[in-house]
């Protein structure tokens, strides 16, 4: 009961200090004062107080009292009102740095890889894109008072503001990646207004819905000392987060919205414990080369040899082979809206020209798209154009999309991907992406990912370097396999895997294996990779030296990179220390590694590096990390039908 009380006290001091000049504003300009004394100097002397007060928590506070004081002239401004002009001011910098983008094709071909340069141009053109939807998102919801009581709206807002922060650091990076400075100075120089505003907002969002949501309070100025008279929010109000279909459930807890043979689909034979394998992988073949990493970053080289580049069939030593092939029957009882096959059976032989029939961003019901059994050696965008996109295949090792393009080739991180996932609501189901290019094409991606709400179940990702690039946006992995060398699972959105195996595979000579590098930006983001109930092996090829090489969890590719392995299984394969650093001593002090409930051999963390927030969590600790709070309760998995654990246990 004490320490009940103490929160609570702390929570109040909370909004006091945050909100005190607020109210004192608002009771300050809400009443008519006919005295002489009141003039137009003082009225912005103390909405200016205001703007002092809610910037006060944030990250950059001078940043942003200059932004909002442009709005402290309107005496009737409220805290939302603040926010919502801080948003726009964002978006009309983003654009701005979206703009700058075009002045930089004329330049682009005075730099040392013209090619990869363009390519940097064209991914900054995508991300600010995006990044301007995720704004105009935020901008319809951060005005109403409603919008922090709500969990999974607070954590959506969040969430796009978070990414729009991604998106704009990863386009600068873009540029260091393709060695080409003048143009890395520019952009860098460009974004600092979008980025330090838009992180203001965020910290200022963050504070607001944790301090006023623990009190039962609403963030509005003219009701701020009444108690929330109702907490109902409908979904009407919820834009983005609700534009996938409804979640409600029938007696078997399918969604109402799925068929009987969906029901069936979705109830096909994946795997959902781990069993021994049977097999071991059969691919064959030897490469030479560098395994080179992010410019500037310190990722190592070395030469030496790799396994072969055919898609693997079966699972690590001691794993378990994934699902299979779905019964056609099933299959073809579904009534897909597009079958793409290689033979000519269905209506399409490629992906994309199945995608080119979806109606349209506009579209509110789920497209079906069913890719029979075959190698797929295309390159395939889930566009902003393609919500809500239901794509499955007849199992990770038979229906598989591959690609080889690589840094190596002359092509940057994420133009490497044979696989793009940017739109709204995507799901997919038995399906493999691989990129063949080996550890000596360096940075070599099997799948991108920067949409929200994506899901994938029974889904393989095979590569060496960047296997899977979790980029931005919110993603949830069930029943997977990823296997890769350095940095294997990377990037910087709000990712859980559940119940899935991790495989590590055998790096160049000199090499040391990275399972994550998870790429944080700003303190209050909602981004993070989560590892929950799954197992982190060593893939066949590193199985004899697997003492020998040097294997961790993970490193912090950027300042507040976090990441979370809980109830998992980690193989003798993974060194005490556990974590290693990204460059020296650089984000060291700032990243965040969690553990809970782990076992086996690697899960001791007795001897884990002394990092200022590497901590063994506690049960209350860890179920922050679990679905139902870093998800924002998943109501958008729970749509699709996929299973998911919303807890720890």
């Amino acid at each position: 009961m004490a320490s009940k009380v103490i929160v609570s006290v702390i929570s109040i001091i909370m909004v006091v200090a945050v909100v005190v000049g607020v109210v004192a504003v608002v009771h300050h300009t809400s009443k008519k004062d006919d005295t002489k004394n009141d003039s137009k100097d003082e009225n912005l002397s103390m909405s200016m107080k205001t703007v002092s007060a809610l910037c006060s928590p944030t990250t950059f506070k001078d940043a942003c009292i200059k932004s909002l004081g442009s709005v402290a002239q309107n005496e009737s401004t409220t805290p939302q009102d603040y926010v919502q002009a801080g948003v726009k001011l964002a978006l009309d910098h983003v654009l701005k740095a979206s703009n700058l983008t075009d002045t930089l094709i004329p330049k682009a071909n005075a730099t040392k890889n013209v090619n990869m340069t363009n390519g940097a141009i064209d991914s900054c053109k995508g991300l600010f894109d995006l990044a301007v939807d995720r704004l105009n998102e935020a901008i319809n919801h951060v005005h109403d008072p409603k919008t922090y009581k709500d969990h999974e709206l607070v954590w959506s807002i969040r969430l796009w503001l978070s990414d729009v922060v991604t998106f704009a650091t990863t386009c600068v990076d873009e540029f260091e990646e393709v060695e080409a400075p003048d143009l890395h100075k520019i952009m860098q120089d460009g974004i600092v207004d979008a980025t330090e505003l838009t992180i203001s907002m965020l910290d200022i969002v963050t504070k607001f819905s944790d301090a006023l949501g623990s009190l039962d309070l609403p963030l509005n100025t003219n009701k701020l000392l009444e108690l929330a008279t109702s907490n109902n929010t409908t979904n009407a109000t919820l834009g983005i987060s609700r534009r996938l279909l409804g979640i409600s459930v029938d007696g078997e807890g399918y969604p109402t919205w799925l068929s009987a043979t969906q029901r069936k689909l979705l109830g096909a034979k994946g795997f959902k414990k781990m069993k021994k394998n049977k097999g071991l992988r059969k691919g064959k073949g030897k490469g030479k080369g560098k395994g080179k990493g992010k410019k500037g970053k310190g990722k190592g080289k070395g030469k030496g040899k790799g396994i072969g580049k055919k898609f693997r069939k079966g699972a690590a030593v001691g794993g378990a082979a994934v699902g299979g092939a779905v019964a056609a029957g099933v299959i073809g009882g579904m009534k897909p809206n597009a079958v793409v096959a290689q033979d000519g059976s269905g209506q399409f032989k490629t992906i994309m020209s199945a995608l080119a029939t979806h109606p349209g961003k506009n579209f509110q019901g789920r497209f079906v798209i069913y890719v029979k059994a075959g190698i797929y050696r295309e390159e395939v965008l889930i566009g902003k154009e393609h919500p809500n996109v239901f794509m499955y295949g007849d199992g990770p090792t038979r229906t598989v999309v591959t690609g080889d393009k690589s840094f190596k080739k002359g092509f940057g991180t994420s133009k490497t991907a044979p696989f793009n996932v940017e739109g709204l609501g995507f799901f997919c189901k038995d399906m493999g992406f691989q990129n063949t290019a080996g550890f000596d094409g360096h940075q070599a991606v099997a799948l991108r990912v920067n949409g929200l709400q994506a899901v994938f179940l029974n889904c393989w990702f095979d590569a060496y370097q960047d296997t899977l690039y979790v980029q931005g946006g919110s993603q949830f992995f069930r029943d997977c396999q990823v296997s890769g060398t350095v940095d294997f699972i990377f990037g910087n959105g709000a990712t859980l895997i559940q119940n899935s195996r991790l495989l590590v595979r055998l790096p160049g000579p000199g090499q040391k294996n990275m399972v994550t590098a998870q790429g944080g930006v700003a303190a209050n983001e909602a981004t993070g990779l989560v590892i929950q109930g799954c197992e982190i092996l060593p893939d066949r090829s590193l199985f004899p030296q697997r003492l020998q090489v040097e294997n961790y969890l993970g490193r912090p590719w950027k300042a507040y990179a976090k990441t979370v392995f809980m109830e998992t299984t980690i193989g003798d394969l993974i060194r005490p220390e556990g974590y290693f650093p990204w460059a020296g001593t650089t984000n060291l002090d700032t990243c965040f590694y969690g553990e809970y409930a782990n076992r086996g051999p690697g899960a001791n963390t007795a001897r884990r590096v002394r990092w200022r927030h590497v901590k063994v969590l506690n049960r209350a600790e860890a179920q922050r990390y679990a679905a139902d709070i870093f998800l924002g309760g998943a109501p958008w998995v729970k749509a699709t039908g996929a299973p998911i654990n919303m807890n720890v246990a």
